[in-house]
């Protein structure tokens, strides 16, 4: 019975966070209420504040969750095995493409990268951390792409680990806010191979 319990808790608060994620993602911070979160739910308000706080943890609930659930297996891929550049073009062809097809990966990292003027502080401090962490997880694998002479030598791991960040933004701003003028996943072997050519050694 108490294993019975215990599975309705988590499947109450995994539809609470569905719907935050939702009415987030559709109202913005400052005007969703945790009212249209419960009822989004098909919860009492009171079946809400059992699992959180107030608004600001909710949010904070969902952005860590999606951002775990749709980013870490890319960043797991990123730190696997093989040629340094060939895992890092792996990861922005596959991150351009589930900015297409991954209605779930694209709100997550939205929520991460742009997070909204009326967001709690922690939020974007998270925000923050976020992007510190990814340029972190580049350099790292372009270090390893300039010990093996992959990376040319004029550019430093933290100079091209800024490249990818510009490409990724700016991918993921194009699927968000301007998709007729690009299509991460239609672009993203280009996008991936030009990114690549620009840092890898030159040939001979």
């Amino acid at each position: 019975m108490a294993r019975r319990t215990a599975a309705e808790a988590a499947e109450t608060r995994r539809r609470l966070l569905d719907a935050a994620g939702d009415v987030f993602a559709e109202c913005g911070y400052n005007a969703t209420t945790l009212g249209q979160v419960a009822g989004r739910a098909g919860l009492t308000r009171g079946a809400l504040y059992h699992h959180f706080a107030d608004k600001a943890e909710i949010y904070d609930t969902v952005l860590r969750r999606e951002v775990d659930q749709v980013t870490g297996p890319l960043m797991a891929g990123l730190a696997g095995d093989g040629p340094p550049l060939q895992r890092l073009r792996e990861f922005v062809v596959a991150y351009c493409t589930a900015l297409d097809t991954d209605p779930q990966f694209r709100r997550a990292v939205e929520l991460l990268l742009f997070a909204p003027s009326d967001a709690p502080d922690a939020t974007r401090d998270r925000t923050r951390e976020g992007y510190r962490a990814w340029l972190h997880a580049f350099e790292t694998v372009l270090d390893e792409a300039r010990v093996n002479n992959e990376l040319r030598p004029d550019i430093t791991p933290r100079m091209a680990a800024g490249a990818v960040i510009a490409l990724t933004v700016g991918a993921t701003t194009a699927a968000l806010h301007a998709a007729d003028s690009l299509v991460p996943a239609e672009h993203a072997e280009a996008l991936a191979d030009t990114l690549v050519a620009g840092l890898a050694q030159p040939p001979g």
